[in-house]
């Protein structure tokens, strides 16, 4: 009886301080401890490939009850998914993150036991070090990044991105977008626009063309009018978006500055460049406005010179004379080339800059 004790008490002993189990065999079985994490990990994974497939699947097949309108509804939906299944993940992570600190804290408890005993702490850690682990069951040895199905799916769920068409743009939005791109260009004066309407739009596939007639008056009072084609697509945008704008602008004839500018015809003269052994001729012709009035103005027109029409703009200020050259012809001799004298000129234009 009293030896049955004694055997009790000693196995009481190597439980509480593991003093009859060996450091090889404590070795091994931390390192047991990390293995067994490592068939966790594997396993979470795997739970974490499931998890994408139904959430991608579902969408998938729920894509139609959603009627998206707009590109931005439907990125923005993806995007609540790809965030469902983060925390998904991350709730998933957890069993492998605490797997490791269970074996980490089993570590450190047995660890301490040889903390004063060098020869036994060798040998614990040679057993722990040098443990195999037994291979590691797997279902699908891919990853989130390379999965086939999952990258069919995010294949498809781009296709049907490409799938929901926004309307196109309103009448507002179109002259919203007009005035924001060419308010740089155009100088329209605060108040000024007269007239703005879409008299044809033609779509095709990815691309909308919107032609535009406006009516406008210019910061310095000029009234100009324009046929401009906007040109929208949607590609891979969200919505539709400005890809060109081309104009065609004409100032509108008021007639009431045809009086203001009297012309004189200064003929034509020769212009000579360079050192004088080494000297470079040219044929210039001019013609000199003046602005009997104080509004600044543009004067188009076109002169008659070597027998043919050129045409011809220029800006004078108000009270003020200016000059326009035209080109500049290189003169094979000294003498004057008298077939470059303007012949004739008329004013198509005169109107307000």
């Amino acid at each position: 009886m009293k030896k049955l004790l004694v055997i009790l008490v000693v196995l009481s002993v190597c439980v509480i301080t593991f003093s009859c189990s060996s450091p090889e065999s404590n070795g091994k079985k931390v390192a047991k401890k990390y293995c067994d994490c490592q068939q966790v990990y594997v396993e979470v994974e795997q739970k974490k490939l499931e998890i994408t497939k139904k959430e991608y699947s579902k969408f998938v097949k729920e894509f139609d009850s959603y009627k998206f309108q707009n590109r931005l509804d439907f990125r923005n939906k993806v995007q609540e998914i790809e965030t469902n299944i983060q925390q998904m993940h991350y709730e998933t992570d957890k069993l492998y993150s605490e797997c490791v600190q269970k074996a980490e804290e089993y570590y450190k408890k047995i660890d301490e036991k040889y903390a004063t005993n060098k020869e036994k702490r060798e040998k614990f850690n040679y057993a722990r070090d040098n443990y195999s682990c037994a291979e590691v069951k797997s279902d699908n040895k891919e990853s989130l990044y390379s999965d086939p199905e999952i990258s069919a799916l995010r294949e498809q769920i781009k296709a049907l991105r490409e799938t929901v068409i926004p309307p196109k743009p309103n009448v507002e939005r179109i002259k919203h977008d007009f005035f924001e791109r060419t308010k740089k260009d155009f100088f329209i004066k605060e108040g000024g626009k007269k007239d703005f309407q879409i008299v044809n739009e033609n779509n095709k596939g990815d691309e909308y063309v919107f032609e535009i007639r406006l009516v406008w008056q210019s910061k310095s009072d000029g009234e100009y009018d324009a046929l401009v084609n906007m040109t929208y697509v949607l590609q891979q945008n969200d919505d539709w978006m400005i890809n060109s704008v081309e104009s065609n602008i004409n100032i509108i004839k008021s007639g009431k500055y045809n009086n203001c500018i009297t012309i004189q015809n200064l003929g034509s003269q020769q212009v000579s460049y360079g050192a004088w052994n080494n000297q470079s001729h040219y044929n210039v012709y001019r013609l000199e406005f003046t602005n009997n009035c104080n509004t600044p103005l543009v004067v188009v027109g076109a002169v008659l010179t070597n027998g043919k029409w050129q045409s011809f703009s220029t800006s004078v200020g108000g009270w003020m004379s200016g000059s326009w050259t035209g080109n500049m012809y290189f003169a094979k001799t000294s003498h004057f080339d008298f077939s470059y004298e303007i012949k004739d000129y008329k004013i198509h234009l005169v109107e307000q800059q």
